[in-house]
């Protein structure tokens, strides 16, 4: 089982979800519930679907939460994906305010220098943006890129966030 794990963190390290996932699923049938390895790798799992799939990624992270047998730091992982999955799927249903107040939630776990955190404000700007909420979809999109902790991509990200925006009008000067 502890082969297929570490075969599924090389998938998902590759991005190769699919992958990671058959092979985390595969090392499940090898941990029984009741062992504390179980529920890292049913973890693992939802991470491998965290982005494709997020309701079978929330039916992962609400069984480690439900688990009597789960180590805390796993439900504590669990805790934080799950709220970044609900976020994902009220946003992937059109509930923008919903998903603006988890995607809230979601920053409240991350400190500005983690990575996770310029990401749920580029999530928190399209929900504002999705809202027409524009002041709050710029300011969210800004603090990106004000951020020295954010990728490039997510600085791209901000980027094309604020031209959808409105502009706003300019200063005139008495």
């Amino acid at each position: 089982a502890s082969a297929l794990v570490v075969l599924g963190d090389i998938y998902l390290e590759a991005w190769q979800y699919e992958e990671a996932a058959a092979a985390v699923k595969e090392a499940l049938v090898y941990q029984p519930e009741n062992e504390l390895n179980h529920w890292n790798t049913l973890l693992r799992l939802g991470h491998a679907y965290f982005g494709r799939d997020y309701q079978k990624a929330r039916e992962c992270y609400e069984r480690i939460l439900a688990s009597p047998h789960a180590a805390e730091a796993d439900k504590d992982s669990a805790r934080k994906n799950l709220t970044r999955s609900l976020a994902n799927l009220y946003y992937e249903a059109g509930q923008y305010e919903e998903a603006a107040a988890a995607f809230k939630e979601v920053l409240s776990y991350y400190p500005e220098d983690v990575p996770h955190h310029c990401t749920a404000l580029l999530w928190l700007g399209r929900c504002h943006d999705a809202t027409e909420d524009c002041e709050k979809a710029r300011d969210c999109y800004e603090q990106v890129l004000a951020s020295p902790h954010a990728s490039e991509e997510d600085k791209a990200s901000a980027r094309e966030g604020l031209a959808r925006l409105p502009q706003l009008p300019k200063k005139t000067l008495h």
